[in-house]
């Protein structure tokens, strides 16, 4: 199964909601990506123009981009996909 590395930002207002409910995020994002059929390598906040950076296996590119419009939906201003190799 592929790899994607998702890079987002997150709006004000959800920068606003997490400092007043703090909350593993990769335990809000898991049974999205797992709905899809895929798994979370992992997850990371950053710093710069991104503020968080996700790695799952997901099946297609298809799943990848629906999992990137939840995360818009759920509050990341701006977002950015990659394809990750394919394993072998």
């Amino acid at each position: 199964m592929p790899y994607y590395m998702l890079q987002a930002a997150y709006t004000p207002e959800a920068w606003k909601a997490m400092v007043k409910s703090p909350q593993n995020r990769m335990d809000a994002i898991r049974p999205v990506v797992e709905k899809l059929g895929g798994q979370i390598e992992g997850g990371w906040l950053a710093f710069g123009e991104y503020d968080v950076l996700v790695i799952c296996q997901l099946p297609n590119n298809v799943s990848a981009a629906a999992f990137s419009m939840a995360g818009a939906a759920g509050g990341w201003g701006q977002g950015h996909q990659d394809d990750a190799a394919d394993e072998h």
